[in-house]
């Protein structure tokens, strides 16, 4: 359902002045992605995956390859992915570095070495592949190497470790010997409880908003930067604004208190490899790759069943401390609001063969957390479980034949756990 108009104008236009400084707008009359794509056999080129399948793969007139799976994956029992656990790294109390405040960002590099942000501690955790401690980057404050509230962590094509650091405004690095390369200015607008962030090369693919004139003013976009000059400019990539349906308290025409209603959809916007973004709304399974210059060139479908929310999942929603509080100050909470259907997908990352992996959503009674896997062309191959409860803050990282992810507990106890796939 997104599609681009092609530029008329030169490559590279200034940016609104309130956005990010040195930044370019990647034209395409706007990048008003929120366009609509005619899925029409007209000017298609249409053909079975494989026989048998119920795979459909279509060539759009935009030259899209629109991909349509069925509710069932091309995997048999013998052949399916399993994730079985083989480290964990955590403990519930106690000192140390496996005893985690807030895990705010989650990395692997090329060693399998694991790097755990944790935000209450202003530093990163680097772990061996078989969950030993190695060293410890990072530390509050605003010096060189200091950190403060850090809300997310990546690590890049040249093994630099980045934290976005929201206290400071910028960047700090690490190589990957864990030595210190230095800071750069955060330009962007914003800072998001999940950092939402991949790697082009050296440069970083960050998802933030450029604000307008009027604070309400804004639009989500993609940027793309690199940590060093010449090449430390700043390129963008506007994108479609999908707002989620939330309850607010408003006082005097402001919004004082704002809350997403439960089980509603919302908007996905996670940055992939070689400068492009997965972009998606969960009322529905449908997933658009769009490049950075704002062409939508892989559509995933996939039927999927309805999962209902259940009446106890209603009201553990509306039980939520958050939502009483708005309560208590007058808000309205309807409780008819909430759908009676969850959305069709939760979370979207990808893997460092090109694997989608997106987070579904539990059925009743369904422990541990469910995943769909589709291949680097789109293609539904079938779904795989972790029997651990899958935060997605931050979202799961898939590297080296390794499920490394942050789970909580029966206790909400924070664990960085790696789920090797078999």
């Amino acid at each position: 359902m997104y599609s681009v108009e092609r530029p008329t104008g030169p490559p590279f236009h200034p940016i609104h002045p309130r956005a990010p400084g040195r930044s370019h707008l990647r034209l395409g009359a706007a990048l008003v992605l929120a366009s609509t794509l005619l899925f029409t056999a007209a000017g298609c080129q249409a053909n079975d995956a494989a026989p048998g399948t119920g795979i459909v793969i279509d060539t759009l007139t935009s030259g899209a390859i629109h991909v349509r799976n069925p509710e069932t994956g091309v995997w048999t029992e013998n052949d399916r992915w399993r994730l079985e656990e083989s480290v964990r790294i955590g403990r519930v109390d106690g000192r140390g570095p496996d005893v985690f405040g807030q895990i705010r960002g989650l990395a692997v590099d090329a060693l399998g070495r694991v790097h755990v942000l944790d935000g209450q501690a202003d530093e990163v955790r680097v772990f061996t592949p078989d969950g030993a401690h190695l060293r410890t980057l990072g530390g509050s404050g605003n010096g060189p190497g200091e950190l403060s509230g850090p809300f997310g962590l990546g690590i890049d094509g040249s093994e630099r470790t980045w934290v976005a650091d929201s206290g400071n405004r910028r960047y700090t690095l690490w190589d990957s010997a864990g030595t210190l390369l230095g800071t750069r200015v955060r330009p962007l607008q914003g800072f998001g409880f999940i950092w939402t962030a991949g790697f082009d090369g050296e440069r970083l693919l960050e998802t933030s908003v450029v604000i307008g004139p009027e604070v309400s003013d804004w639009r989500p976009a993609l940027f793309r930067l690199a940590f060093q000059p010449p090449d430390g400019g700043v390129d963008t990539l506007l994108l479609p604004q999908e707002p989620s349906e939330t309850y607010q308290l408003e006082e005097d025409g402001m919004t004082r208190m704002s809350a997403i209603v439960p089980f509603t959809p919302s908007q996905t916007l996670t940055p992939g490899t070689d400068s492009h973004i997965w972009v998606g709304f969960s009322d529905r399974f449908r997933l658009h790759r769009v490049s950075f210059s704002g062409d939508t060139v892989l559509i995933i479908d996939r039927t999927a069943r309805p999962i209902p929310v259940t009446p106890m999942e209603r009201d553990t929603a509306l039980a939520m401390d958050f939502l009483q509080q708005m309560r208590e100050a007058g808000a309205e909470v309807d409780p008819g609001r909430i759908p009676q259907v969850k959305p069709a997908y939760e979370w979207v990352v990808e893997d460092d063969e090109g694997h989608l992996w997106v987070g579904v959503p539990n059925a009743q009674d369904e422990e541990g957390t469910r995943m769909d896997v589709f291949d680097r062309e789109g293609r539904y191959l079938g779904g795989v479980r972790a029997h651990d409860r899958i935060s997605r803050w931050p979202l799961p990282v898939v590297r080296g034949g390794i499920l490394w992810a942050h789970v909580l507990d029966g206790f909400d106890v924070s664990h960085v756990v790696g789920y090797r796939i078999r």
